[in-house]
């Protein structure tokens, strides 16, 4: 894009046809769905209202031959809140019955079977999705009106979501039911209901993710508790609370990428370097970690454990 101050320049854009005109039925005659491409927005669509569009396309008659021609329109104004356009022509676009037999039209036309042609159905309501309206997480397809918790019904973003057998939850709610209840099985309780007799029909059979969590053996290395997998980190073939990886001595974070073990008592790398520079070795850093280790066993067996003085 070129020119002098003040000069008026053309700027050029490209675009994808989404939709054509059906009937004679439409509403909207002359008119089709535009996707612009780069715009993802309302509101940078509505940049591009009452713009000139410009529709090339190759058509070929017995006549002259394969030659280019072109439908000029307007931009009339935004359809729905994902970047696309309603553009008016002075004439309806050539509809797809005008390519060459067993052979697609190059250009915009030709990338319209992207749309018409999927596949792909939504996890959620089990319709076709089309590109435009496709949103993919952990490599299952859904509607972006369909992308929200089960529970509250909120819209959900890729970056803040949980997911379990293709159930979706907001973080809040999915800790609400799994690191609380501990178990898949368990739903939100709703207003007291007059108490009904439970029957053998309505009796499900606990699922292979219920297992996970309810019958987990995994106990943290520090409190001895059970250890569920959404607060679980791992080191060293030691399992532990996210709340309870810190080091033992300051009680400052550590991360599995920086920290220091002695005898499975955890240290920052900071105060294991103090520790040791105060005594010159490490014989008092395994005595301490060896009565840590009784007063942690005995705290899990119910018995009190008797003060022994560091040296």
């Amino acid at each position: 894009m070129k020119g002098r101050q003040g000069e008026r320049v053309r700027l050029y854009v490209r675009g994808t046809v989404l939709g054509y005109k059906r009937s004679k039925s439409n509403q909207y005659p002359n008119t089709s769905l535009i996707q612009i491409e780069g715009v993802n927005t309302t509101e940078e669509v509505t940049w591009y209202k009452g713009k000139r569009m410009a529709y090339i396309y190759k058509a070929k008659t017995k006549k002259n031959g394969s030659h280019y021609r072109c439908i000029w329109g307007k931009v009339a104004r935004p359809h729905g809140n994902s970047g696309v356009v309603r553009a008016k022509f002075t004439s309806n676009l050539p509809p797809k019955s005008m390519e060459k037999k067993g052979q697609r039209q190059k250009g915009v036309e030709g990338r319209m079977s992207s749309f018409t042609g999927t596949q792909q159905k939504c996890k959620a309501c089990e319709k076709t999705v089309y590109p435009v309206e496709l949103l993919s997480a952990d490599g299952v397809s859904y509607h972006k009106s369909c992308f929200k918790c089960t529970h509250c019904k909120s819209r959900l973003q890729l970056s803040r979501y949980s997911s379990m057998e293709g159930v979706l939850y907001c973080k809040p709610h999915y800790e609400q039911l799994f690191k609380e209840s501990g178990s898949f099985t368990k739903n939100f309780q709703s207003p007291a209901k007059p108490a009904e007799k439970s029957s053998p029909e309505l009796t499900r059979t606990p699922s292979r993710v219920a297992g996970m969590f309810s019958g987990t053996q995994e106990k943290c290395a520090t409190c001895s508790k059970t250890v569920y997998p959404i607060e679980k980190v791992t080191v060293e073939s030691q399992t532990y609370h996210k709340s309870c990886f810190k080091c033992s001595h300051g009680g400052c974070p550590i991360s599995p990428s920086n920290y220091a073990a002695l005898e499975g008592i955890l240290y920052c790398k900071h105060h294991f370097a103090q520790l040791f520079k105060e005594k010159g070795s490490y014989n008092h850093l395994i005595k301490s970690a060896s009565i840590k280790r009784s007063a942690a066993a005995a705290v899990a067996a119910g018995t009190p454990a008797t003060a022994v003085p560091e040296s």
